[in-house]
């Protein structure tokens, strides 16, 4: 389904504050709200990328790219 990207950034936040993930979350978040959703999630462990690909290789290879 769709959903816009501002409420995964929300959860993901909750989740770190809820102390549910400790770990840093690799990922790509496209569509609606996603540079606000970036802007949220600066805070967390949670690194964004542009790509798919880019997110894999970065959690294989301990990327540190954040926005």
């Amino acid at each position: 389904g769709i959903v816009k990207t501002t409420t995964v950034a929300s959860a993901f936040i909750k989740a770190y504050d809820d102390k549910l993930i400790d770990l840093p979350v690799y990922a790509r978040l496209m569509g609606s709200e996603s540079d606000k959703a970036k802007e949220m999630l600066k805070p967390t462990k949670t690194k964004m990328y542009d790509s798919v690909e880019e997110a894999i290789s970065g959690a294989v290879l301990g990327g540190t790219k954040n926005g």
